[in-house]
């Protein structure tokens, strides 16, 4: 019964391996994928340096008032800066 089977496995070889294969390699590229997890975004999708400074940056002050200044050397005695006291921005008409 076993010499039957190995001579018809024999002349449909070429039949029988490729969906074998086929299904071996599916099941090991699903395999693979579920251990490794997700891949790595691409150098695309990656933000430069630069870029990943400039939204460090923009979250930090993002919450802080941008208008006050809270120390300058030559207002001690203020605990913030008013432009309008020091005369600047306004137009000296003489």
């Amino acid at each position: 019964m076993w010499s039957v089977v190995w001579a018809a496995v024999r002349s449909k070889a070429p039949y029988v391996t490729f969906p074998v294969a086929f299904v071996v390699g599916l099941v090991g590229s699903q395999l693979e994928w579920f251990l490794r997890g997700d891949p790595p975004p691409t150098a695309q999708e990656e933000k430069s340096i630069s870029e990943q400074r400039e939204d460090r940056k923009l979250q930090e002050i993002m919450g802080e008032d941008v208008t006050k200044v809270w120390f300058l050397p030559w207002c001690e005695g203020r605990s913030s800066l008013d432009l309008s006291a020091t005369g600047w921005g306004q137009a000296d008409h003489q």
